[in-house]
């Protein structure tokens, strides 16, 4: 009678495993380090969420590859599934914000085409991978159907000491993750210790982060180099596209600060502009509005994109 021979992974699939693995190991670092550093509620569900469908999925990706077993294949091909439609949906949310939004997403092109393409990646990425553990998951059940069915291996020392020293650079990966986070705001911080797009001889910068892609910010800056920053393109593409101009200020305006955004900041909510420059443009619910204080030589950034 003859017998079908037992199944092996081909070291292609054996690479984009490790290579999977690996950044999956990195995945739940940042997903950790969200779950103690997130101020936004959602984002630390979601955190938590993604969190423990890493952890099922490494388990699962790894048994599949190396222990050979056909239901954790499987499994570990939903997981990928999930985070390839994830991914694929927080593709086209981040590429319709950087077009059409005006939130902190848009506020930088080279941060958006940097987050577009690791979307892209993470996506493509899943789903081939997804494919590839449900035609390896077919072999093993074929295997397993006939006459030479798959032996599944027990865990050996040395994938526990794998393990263990995998928990130790996730842990390792997860605090350094957290100490680079910059939280929902700061206060007279640095151009190093603050988000992003700034003029280079900004400083006393503070900031803060709201709810629905709301961003605010001030700084001190020279006149020139704050208007260079708001004509090299700050909020969205489409406001951009608009091609409004800076403008004098002719008599008082009022911008919304960084402190309005948190109820952990005090000091004014707004700031009264008598002598400067202002750039406003708004469509809809969504805006961007920066202005300069020719008198205090500091200047004033606002959005919201919903």
């Amino acid at each position: 009678m003859q017998q079908t021979s037992t199944p092996k992974p081909s070291v292609s699939f054996v690479v984009t495993t490790i290579v999977v693995l690996v950044a999956s190991l990195d995945l739940l670092a940042f997903q950790i380090a969200g779950l103690a550093v997130a101020w936004n509620h959602i984002t630390r569900v979601g955190s938590g969420v993604l969190a423990l469908l890493q952890v099922v999925f490494v388990v699962q990706q790894y048994r599949g590859t190396f222990h050979r077993n056909a239901g954790a294949a499987r499994t570990a091909s939903r997981c990928l599934l999930i985070v390839g439609g994830l991914a694929s949906v927080g593709l086209v949310v981040f590429v319709s914000e950087a077009l059409l939004g005006s939130g902190s997403a848009a506020l930088m092109i080279p941060v958006s085409l940097l987050m577009v393409a690791c979307f892209f990646i993470i996506g493509a990425v899943s789903l081939m991978q997804a494919s590839m553990n449900r035609s390896w998951s077919r072999r093993l059940q074929a295997a397993s159907d006939g006459a030479n069915a798959v032996s599944h291996q027990k865990t050996s020392a040395w994938e526990w000491l794998v393990a263990a020293v995998s928990i130790a650079c996730v842990a390792v990966l997860a605090m350094y993750y957290a100490s680079t986070d910059l939280g929902q705001f700061g206060e007279h911080v640095s151009r190093d210790k603050a988000p992003g797009g700034l003029p280079a001889d900004a400083t006393d910068i503070s900031f803060c982060f709201g709810y629905r892609g709301i961003i605010a910010y001030e700084f001190s800056t020279d006149e020139q180099e704050f208007v260079e920053w708001v004509n090299s393109g700050i909020g969205s593409i489409e406001s951009r596209a608009a091609n409004v101009k800076i403008v004098p200020i002719s008599e008082p305006i009022s911008i919304t600060r960084y402190n309005f955004l948190s109820d952990e900041l005090t000091g004014p909510g707004t700031a009264t502009i008598s002598d400067g420059l202002y750039y406003r443009w708004n469509k809809e619910d969504e805006e961007v509005f920066a202005a300069y204080d020719r008198t205090l030589g500091r200047a004033y950034y606002y959005s919201h994109g919903f």
